[in-house]
């Protein structure tokens, strides 16, 4: 399981933990600190120092873009630094040798991530207790389809096996997300059909948590989830803001917000999975694709195993409900092409060559296979990840092992931070910066001035899904479903930039940022909205 979205969230004011809640929190881990701190020695790699005695620990939870601009000056030069956060001796990695290392499938069962779920979502996000918890511990069997030898557990008991089995088969093979990219195609179209064609002003940001979310619920979950509960993508984002402090584990009488907002969101899918389960013929409906009960099929298969193994239905809820939307993503794609005319025309003009009619209907539609290979558009989306897409891959080391002649010891922690590979300026060029967005930076021109996709770093310096065995299975249907929306947007509707909204409402005199309060926690969402006026193409 990569965890993304749900692993770290840092935000300020009434949405986050109160000042006593995160001072508390923080001393006890900075006292761990200071505890298990081990003397600087001159032997092993660099490590990143600080006068105060476990100010790491405190600032990667207080401040992590700040935390992580240190990082990124000591690992100049180096492929690998030391710390401690708590008690726990951490390794940061980057470097083709480190970044193989993490995600290499040579060492699949050294170098896992098991403990950090088992320590910290499945406890909170999934709502294990500690019986339930102890299930995941005791599955020593790996995530590999081959078992780790020696161990002796029933194909349906393997837990972590089955768990990222589910949703690789069935968010990430064609024949599966295909007919699911197909009706969220559909469903957006009949949404942008309802655009007036008089000029109107609209929040992009509140476009994109609204309509492209109800979409993409009601495409992977069903219709019912909103019928039933018409406050679920409310529910969904009072959730999101609080999963950071949420997965930290604090106490409930510490922080009771995150708490409440994920009681009441769980409360909402738990009440779907009774209405979808009640009387349903499995035997049916046991190959179809996609049905209104649960929609898309990974959900139905993981409900489905999720019983057989016995698991509570507020565990399952939970489970499903963890699913996460790169709403963030669309919003920066959206964003970064309006407020350029020249390159929204560029992107206008390309997607006409996967436009196709539907033999259905006679409409003219979307080719969904020759979207995601358009070079422009593939270049805008991976710059997007690599700028926006920011936190920490993390395993656990259970046998030593070796990076750069530096040996890390069993019972650390290796993280590969995004922010040092993805911005690291040998992405850069002289005219554009690693720093800066550049629509074009994934992009290479024969000699008659065709356009072609190619990576402008290597497959070590960008890994936004995280990688090997725990990479993210949705990631090809998310990709679908983020260029399906952009390029949607910008043939059926006229667009025109009106400029930049503050968080407190008023106009800003500059573009949108990334939300450094986000820093460490998946998709950074911009930090100011964008004010467009659009028409539909009648």
């Amino acid at each position: 399981m990569e965890q993304v979205n749900w692993v770290r969230r840092w935000q300020d004011g009434d949405t986050m933990l109160s000042t006593p809640a995160l001072f508390s929190g923080a001393l006890i881990l900075v006292l761990s600190a200071l505890i298990f701190q081990r003397a600087r020695d001159s032997g092993g790699p660099k490590r990143l120092w600080h006068p105060i005695p476990g100010f790491n620990t405190f600032q990667f939870i207080a401040n992590n873009y700040k935390f992580m601009t240190r990082v990124q000056s000591s690992m100049r030069g180096e492929t690998l630094i030391r710390l401690n956060l708590g008690p726990k001796p951490v390794y940061l990695v980057t470097g083709t040798q480190g970044i193989r290392t993490v995600f290499g499938r040579e060492l699949i069962h050294s170098v896992m991530n098991q403990e950090q779920m088992t320590r910290f979502a499945l406890p909170t996000l999934y709502r294990m207790n500690v019986a339930e918890v102890q299930r995941w511990e005791q599955d020593k069997s790996g995530v590999a389809k081959v078992p780790i030898p020696g161990t002796d557990i029933p194909p349906r008991q393997r837990l972590w096996y089955n768990y990222e089995h589910i949703y690789s088969e069935y968010l990430s093979k064609p024949q599966y997300t295909k007919p699911l990219i197909s009706k969220f195609r559909r469903h957006f179209e009949q949404t942008l059909d309802h655009c007036p064609t008089d000029w109107t002003s609209v929040s992009i940001q509140e476009f994109c948590r609204r309509q492209v979310a109800g979409t993409a619920v009601s495409v992977l979950f069903g219709p019912d989830l909103i019928k039933l509960t018409p406050d679920f993508i409310d529910r969904f984002w009072n959730f999101d803001q609080h999963l950071f402090t949420l997965v930290l584990g604090f106490p409930r009488w510490i922080s009771p917000k995150p708490y409440e907002a994920h009681d009441h969101y769980v409360a909402a899918v738990e009440k779907w999975l009774e209405h979808a389960s009640l009387d349903y013929d499995w035997q049916e409906n046991a190959e179809v694709d996609w049905e209104p009960r649960f929609g898309a099929r990974a959900v139905r298969e993981m409900y489905k195993w999720m019983k057989e193994t016995q698991w509570r239905q507020e565990v399952i809820a939970a489970t499903l409900g963890a699913l996460a939307f790169a709403i963030p993503t669309t919003m920066w794609m959206l964003m970064e092409i309006i407020r350029d005319p020249a390159l929204l025309q560029s992107v206008r003009e390309e997607v006409e060559a996967a436009k196709i009619t539907d033999p259905a209907t006679g409409n003219t539609t979307l080719d969904s296979q020759k979207l995601v290979s358009l070079p422009l558009l593939q270049s805008i989306w991976t710059e997007t990840l690599r700028l926006r897409i920011n936190f920490n891959i993390t395993r656990d080391v259970k046998e030593p092992i070796s990076i750069d002649g530096h040996t890390v010891p069993k019972g650390s922690m290796l993280q590969a931070p995004m922010m040092v590979s993805h911005y690291n300026e040998t992405w850069g060029t002289a005219e554009h910066p690693a720093s800066e967005f550049w629509a074009e930076r994934h992009i290479k021109h024969d000699s008659a001035g065709n356009r072609t996709y190619s990576l402008a770093g290597n497959n070590t310096s960008f890994f936004p899904f995280g990688g090997g065995a725990n990479i993210c299975p949705g990631r090809q249907f998310a990709k679908s479903e983020i260029l399906t929306t952009v390029a949607l947007v910008v043939t059926r509707l006229e667009v025109e930039l009106q400029g930049w909204i503050a968080t407190d409402g008023k106009a800003s005199d500059r573009p949108a940022q990334s939300d450094l309060k986000y820093c460490g926690a998946g998709a950074m969402p911009p930090d100011r909205d964008m004010r467009v006026r659009w028409r539909r193409i009648s």
